[in-house]
């Protein structure tokens, strides 16, 4: 009698540990899945940061594009000499003013061309990027 009590104590803490185990696996893998959701919303945080920063280089060319497409008509328009000769020098400086340097600042942050060393070679271009994720929406699935 008192063997088969024991058995019936070893069999019952047996389930009991195994119980607890089976708990202790669930809890881990809930724990795991937390930390995978938290790992791509960093990631997904840290895209979204590269790309405005990228859009914040382009703000620049940008703005002194506008610019240009907006004022020159005008001081055309009011025969603004002074003007005038400010916008096409400008637009036509070999610099950092200049329009090509703009066009050109533009369209590297687009395409990952001529980025040179001073920028993280691993971020990816704009164009790559926002086709990705259209790519990824367009596939996703609906719930």
């Amino acid at each position: 009698m008192e063997i088969i009590r024991k058995i019936i104590e070893v069999g019952a803490g047996l389930v009991k540990d195994a119980a607890a185990e089976q708990v202790a696996s669930e809890r881990q893998s809930q724990i795991m899945s937390a930390l995978v959701n938290i790992q791509n919303t960093l990631q997904q945080l840290q895209v979204a940061q590269e790309e405005s920063t990228k859009i914040e280089c382009i703000s620049p060319s940008s703005t002194e594009i506008s610019t240009w497409k907006s004022g020159f008509p005008i001081a055309v328009k009011c025969n603004n000499t002074v003007d005038i000769a400010s916008y096409l020098q400008t637009f036509s400086n070999k610099g950092q003013a200049g329009a090509a340097y703009h066009i050109q600042n533009i369209f590297n942050l687009l395409t990952g061309q001529g980025l040179g060393s001073g920028i993280n070679q691993e971020i990816t271009p704009l164009l790559q990027f926002w086709h990705q994720q259209s790519y990824v929406k367009m596939f996703a699935p609906v719930d």
